[in-house]
């Protein structure tokens, strides 16, 4: 509800309110007790940064059961608030889809894969990289990948202690979320995103949390830098490797410079000595090892194309625009900050003679990093 995707208690929302509305009023409203006057529900409307329309929804997504990736303790309270607002945003992504149609079901190329040991998982990855016909070149943009091959990315900015979760809705549409505060880096960015595609798609008899995690991180790095394309970068064992090899790899294949260490580590390319001694130079230069200096981008753009769609096709107005926005950064910089629209509509179309005067500003057509095609590379 409202209420908690604001992180809000009664108490705190009627202390928001001025006291115009009481907590046990409230209370009501949200068990179907009673209906708030017109007033009212402008007064809330206006305190939780919503319209009408919200509150006359159905809600029938539950996302209490999810299993979500953290770093550390979670308070309940934000719990349950980060719930509600992947609840919200799952919800709309979902409305928005279904105005041209009905969901596709997803067909999960794993299917029949079992990953019994973490070993297992290079020819899990492997098996996907050619149904999807990925290659083994560098990936271009993951999230743009996921999303044409049916895969629902929703991005939010929630404390970092959340990394993000996975889920299937109706039992039939995959969906990742991801969150994308501020110091996050696109290696990890790329890598949780990818870590959430093994927990959808990956088989296994052992439902051992600490075992999962190790298997979906592994599934991750190897779809940012599979097997053949390793080994043929670091000519299978080494003696020793050089900072600049790894460096490279990093701008190229956007994984992260831990990612790669780790990648080195399964396979056993170098020494426990030699890697130890990579480790201690990284370790004390800490902010090479996290970010790195990959120069792609990392962005899940789908939701905001449906949405202009919708609107150019005239199937829902401005306050459905805004509504369905929800505050998406992607759509916030397509809004028009004079009248608080999403798009104004004399924008909406063009004639076949206006391309040449278009000005995109900082909207990206494609995000992808610009020095090389990359895997799965589509204009379409």
């Amino acid at each position: 509800m409202a209420r908690i995707k604001n992180g809000l208690t009664m108490q705190e929302l009627s202390d928001r309110l001025k006291c115009k509305v009481s907590k046990q009023a409230i209370s009501r409203y949200e068990r179907g007790g009673m209906r708030p006057s017109h007033e009212v529900l402008a007064l809330l409307c206006n305190a939780l940064s919503v319209n009408p329309a919200y509150f006359e929804k159905g809600r029938p997504i539950n996302v209490s059961n999810f299993d979500y990736r953290r770093n550390t303790f979670i308070p309940i309270k934000e719990e349950y608030q980060i719930r509600e607002i992947i609840r919200y945003r799952l919800e709309s992504y979902i409305e928005i889809e279904r105005l041209f149609g009905p969901l596709d079901k997803f067909d999960n190329p794993l299917t029949e894969f079992k990953v019994n040991d973490e070993s297992q998982v290079e020819d899990a990855a492997e098996e996907l990289i050619k149904a999807w016909d990925l290659g083994f070149n560098p990936l271009s943009c993951v999230c743009t990948q996921l999303e044409e091959f049916g895969v629902k990315v929703i991005e939010i900015n929630v404390d970092p202690k959340f990394e993000g979760t996975s889920m299937f809705v109706d039992s039939q549409v995959p969906v990742i979320v991801v969150n994308t505060y501020p110091a996050l880096s696109v290696e990890e960015k790329r890598f949780n995103v990818l870590r959430e595609l093994g927990y959808l798609l990956l088989q296994s008899p052992n439902d051992n949390p600490y075992f999962l995690d190790k298997v979906c991180s592994r599934f991750a790095r190897a779809m940012l830098l599979p097997k053949p394309s390793l080994l043929k970068s670091f000519e299978n064992h080494r003696s020793n490797i050089a900072i600049f090899e790894i460096k490279v790899i990093n701008q190229f294949y956007g994984i992260s410079i831990q990612a790669i260490l780790d990648r080195i580590r399964d396979f056993g390319l170098i020494g426990d000595r030699k890697m130890a001694d990579l480790k201690t130079y990284f370790s004390a230069r800490n902010k090479e090892v996290k970010p790195g200096n990959y120069k792609g981008e990392e962005r899940a753009l789908r939701y905001g194309r449906l949405l202009a769609k919708a609107r150019a096709e005239g199937l829902i107005g401005g306050r459905d625009s805004i509504e369905l926005s929800n505050l998406n950064p992607e759509i916030d910089s397509l809004r028009d900050t004079q009248n608080n629209d999403i798009i104004p509509d004399d924008m909406m179309s063009f004639g076949d003679d206006d391309d040449d005067d278009l000005d995109y500003g900082d909207v990206p057509l494609i995000s992808v990093n610009p020095n090389y095609e990359g895997r799965g590379y589509s204009q379409t």
